[in-house]
């Protein structure tokens, strides 16, 4: 309800801001900030079935299990939704490095840091999602699979 309100008052830039300094090393323009609603939209559908938007298969129990494990990750995870827009955008500091968008609006934006490990956790949490974006399952390392894997499989075979 939070993001549909600063979507609806056009709130959203001034919350999630990148200070101006910055603005101009930012690799592309953030999307639409209706990509946070539905991303949050989402993300509620899959972690209250009573109010879902669409039918889906339940969520195993070992991920409900770490959704319970501590009070900060679920906001944590609401908290990538609202910065969906960010995603994958990066900016030059002033050494030259490169970094994540999602980090300056934690860290300068919202002035939230490390608080409820937003500052290390979300964009870790954007870094690990690349790891799945697009795979081709043509690529080579899904056509053999992992020692460990093939260990696991003779020894299925043999028992």
């Amino acid at each position: 309800m939070s993001l549909r309100l600063l979507d609806d008052l056009s709130l959203f830039p001034l919350v999630f801001h990148i200070p101006p300094a910055i603005a101009p090393t930012l690799s592309s323009q953030p999307s639409s900030p209706s990509l946070a609603l539905a991303a949050a939209s989402i993300l509620q559908t899959f972690l209250r079935p009573d109010t879902a938007l669409f039918r889906h298969p339940p969520i195993h129990p070992l991920i409900l299990s770490g959704l319970s494990s501590s009070t900060a990750v679920v906001p944590r995870l609401y908290m990538a939704c609202a910065l969906t827009p960010y995603r994958g955008i990066t900016y030059v500091d002033e050494k030259g490095k490169l970094h994540s968008a999602v980090e300056v609006v934690i860290r300068e934006g919202l002035k939230v840091g490390t608080k409820n490990h937003y500052l290390d956790g979300v964009p870790a949490l954007f870094s690990a999602s690349e790891l799945f974006k697009s795979p081709d399952i043509e690529d080579e390392k899904f056509q053999h699979p992992s020692e460990r894997v093939a260990i696991g499989l003779c020894q299925y075979q043999s028992s």
